[in-house]
């Protein structure tokens, strides 16, 4: 499972001392067209033989540097095609939309613009569930954080500031 979807359920079981939520890039129920293809690309081989082009092209899009291209091939290079697998198998089944109305506390909606695996319908959905979100929009790929750190930064600085 990603990390948005654990957060939420973190979130909708009300912890003592959380205050606020912040979900990136992320999505309440399976994506299914993006991860079909990364399923696909997962059960053909390893990630560390997955071609590099591809991988850039669906995390980093036009944002793709030298140190962001490292950092990517550092993530995925010891993932074996066993761990990746299951983790797109959890994905592919991911719906934690209902737990969405039990969040009781600010969430930051972290959107990437150039996302090519979370498309926008993702946070239009959690949106629905929870209309007082605060969206963000952030010129970025998929990798926002490390693509936009400054924006994001600066997004998340001012959303603490309010809680």
């Amino acid at each position: 499972m990603r990390s948005g979807p654990i957060a939420i359920s973190i979130a909708a079981a009300r912890p003592p001392g959380l205050i606020g939520l912040v979900l990136c890039s992320t999505f309440a129920v399976s994506p299914r067209p993006a991860v079909t293809a990364l399923w696909s690309l997962a059960k053909a081989l390893p990630p560390r033989l997955a071609p590099t082009v591809a991988l850039e092209h669906l995390l980093l899009g036009r944002f793709s540097s030298n140190a962001l291209r490292s950092a990517l091939s550092a993530a995925v290079r010891p993932l074996s095609s066993a761990v990746f697998s299951a983790r797109m198998r959890a994905i592919h089944g991911v719906n934690v939309l209902p737990k969405l109305k039990s969040i009781s506390v600010p969430v930051l909606y972290l959107q990437a613009t150039e996302d090519r695996l979370v498309p926008p319908s993702c946070c239009d959905l959690i949106q629905r569930e929870l209309p007082a979100i605060r969206v963000v929009s952030v010129a970025a790929p998929h990798c926002l954080l490390q693509a936009a750190s400054g924006d994001v930064a600066l997004a998340v600085s001012t959303f603490a500031e309010q809680l």
